[in-house]
């Protein structure tokens, strides 16, 4: 809380002046360090609202006991993905200089950052706090201070909060709302950047009015970027990063100064809400970071969706998250574009993931954890999958993201992923027969694209990347390679098994259990089969996937499902008898509940 007040003065595009840096703090300078960073934007969702069931209900705000627990897991974010920085909306903290009794309330450093504050500050951690003013609150000393923050946080202010992990040697705020005689609410938004210690990353944080009618919304998203810019410069910064809840979709035409000038991290849910019973999904939480020039600003990006509420907001009913928004982590800075793992849907672990469909026709992905195991699943798609043939292995855009490659119905289609995981629209590839098998298996033609091998009407195909120049997935005609004998086959991608540098081929003859490996070659066919593995019937082992290298000991995996009881999962580790590649040891990973998936890859 150190922001020197000043009188109000107006500043161009209309924005308002609420703080400058603090007097005597050394600007930061073009020398400091370019190093990457580690970003953190998340809508805490901390200071009002009702109850369960009520329309402005978020979890872990009522009592103090749920601020607690939202302020240790704010805490155990940060040290989960050791990051250097967090921009914070919705905040209950307080500026420097706010009076000890205002409107008769006595005033207190609001909760969440005061334990921010006491649970980080010895850590080496500094704060910067700017002020939010409701809709529907006039008073003046809510424009100077921030309204006043409700419930069990009576006393402090609402505002946002940007933590930084070093010292801050600059810092500035201003209302990004332009002031408008056609609009009656009382409104202000912040946008405030903070310059760190050693460091030419401006930090900088900010919320945008939510809806599509307020005539101020253009201009208020003008302002943030100017005044990002105008801080970035004043300061001799090398880049700026800013985050925050936009309310609104990066493809949005309000976000085009963000989107047209910055590169962006995220595209995908980080939003959930209600609209009468029905749950809805936004991309509103977004990070954007200044483009060096010569290399790629964001190298990684991922959307923490296990701390999204997404239960039904009706009483009884038990929050799964901290907050209606997810974090966003963004790690910035002068890196090479991300190593792209076969098999990482997810793009953030560096490890295999397993993809199911489940008897409802819902599509999930399993993160590996990169010990052969799989975490907790997330939700891809919502039904339409069953009986649909899945597989995902390599890039088929060319953004060096993991895609999904499908088979629903008659259709072949790729499903672009991204840095946060989820999927995009689909490209329709072309059409093939409505049971047969597709397996993205990796490169098979040498040429640095992912191939796609379809078993269909009792024979094997390639279908060679034919990627557009545009960047949208194409393929070339049918190439036969396999002329008989392929109906009774499971086939799935293992990935490299030989080290030969060409991708192999599993394929199970359901009729008596055992399991080929067929070697790939250099021509885009495969050679001999030999025997991979035995007993791997459909009654002892429903289902079976290429883990691709999912214990990163530098061999092809493999998952497989089970009869027992409800069903489990089971990672085989990949090994080798001589030259002759096996499967190898076995062990549960999943305890139970596995037999309600009906395919996986």
């Amino acid at each position: 809380m150190r922001l020197t007040r000043i009188p109000t003065a107006l500043l161009a595009g209309g924005m308002t002046l609420l703080g400058l840096a603090t007097p005597g703090a050394q600007a930061a300078t073009a020398t400091a360090v370019t190093s990457p960073m580690t970003i953190v934007s998340w809508n805490i969702c901390g200071e009002a609202g009702g109850s369960r069931g009520s329309e402005g209900f978020c979890p872990s705000r009522l009592t103090t006991a749920d601020n607690e627990a939202k302020v240790q897991e704010i805490v155990e974010l940060l040290q989960e993905q050791r990051a250097d920085a967090i921009v914070m909306q919705e905040v209950c903290g307080a500026p420097d200089g706010v009076p000890a009794v205002v409107d008769g309330v006595t005033q207190v450093e609001g909760y969440h950052q005061r334990r921010l504050k006491e649970i980080l500050g010895p850590a080496g951690w500094s704060f910067d706090f700017a002020p939010v003013q409701r809709w529907d609150d006039s008073s003046v000393n809510s424009a100077a201070y921030g309204s006043p923050c409700r419930g069990v946080l009576q006393g402090g202010r609402l505002g946002n909060l940007i933590a930084v992990k070093g010292g801050i040697s600059a810092r500035d705020h201003v209302n990004a709302v332009p002031k408008s005689a056609s609009v009656s609410d009382y409104r202000s938004l912040p946008v405030q950047c903070v310059a760190v210690t050693g460091r030419s990353t401006a930090v900088c944080n900010t919320h945008i009015i939510p809806g599509s009618t307020d005539p101020r919304i253009a201009q208020q998203i003008t302002n943030v970027k100017d005044f990002v810019d105008g801080f970035t410069t004043r300061h001799g910064l090398g880049r700026s990063a800013v985050g925050g809840d936009f309310n609104r979709e990066a493809d949005d035409a309000l976000m085009a100064p963000l989107t047209g000038a910055y590169e962006h991290c995220v595209t995908g849910t980080t939003h959930h809400g209600w609209t009468g019973t029905s749950h809805t999904w936004h991309e509103f939480d977004h990070v954007f970071v200044s483009a060096p020039g010569t290399s790629r600003a964001i190298a990684s990006c991922d959307i923490d969706e296990d701390r999204m509420d997404t239960t039904a907001n009706v009483e009884g009913v038990t929050p799964n998250g901290f907050s209606d928004h997810a974090p966003v982590v963004v790690r910035a800075g002068d890196q090479p574009a991300p190593v792209h793992v076969p098999g990482d849907l997810r793009g953030s672990g560096g490890t295999p993931d397993l993809v199911a469909v489940d008897t409802t026709g819902a599509l999930y992905v399993y993160p590996g954890d990169g010990r052969g195991g799989v975490t907790s699943r997330h939700q891809l798609g919502n039904g339409g999958w069953l009986g649909a043939s899945v597989s995902h292995r390599g890039d088929w855009t060319g953004d060096g993201h993991e895609d999904l490659v499908a088979r629903i119905g008659t259709q072949l289609r790729v499903y672009p992923g991204g840095m946060d995981g989820r999927l995009r629209p689909p490209a329709v590839l072309g059409t093939v027969a409505g049971d047969a098998q597709v397996v993205s298996v990796g490169d098979m033609t040498g040429d640095g694209r992912t191939d796609l091998v379809v078993a269909a009407e009792n024979k094997l195909w390639l279908y060679e990347n034919d990627l557009a120049a545009t960047g949208a997935p194409a393929v070339k005609a049918a190439r036969e390679i396999g002329n008989g004998g392929w109906d009774p086959m499971t086939l799935t991608a293992p990935g490299d098994v030989t080290r030969d540098n060409l991708p192999d081929l599993l394929a199970r003859d359901t009729r008596d259990g055992v399991l080929y490996l067929y070697r790939g070659r250099a021509d885009g066919t495969f050679g001999s089969r030999t025997t991979y593995g035995t007993n791997y019937t459909t009654a002892n082992r429903p289902l079976i996937a290429g883990g691709a290298d999912a214990d990163r000991d530098g061999t092809a995996d493999m998952w497989a499902t089970t009869a027992d009881g409800t069903g489990t999962l089971r990672f085989y580790e990949g090994g080798t008898s001589g030259t002759t590649p096996v499967d190898g040891l076995s062990a549960v990973v999943g305890a139970s509940g596995w037999n309600t998936i009906t395919t996986m890859s």
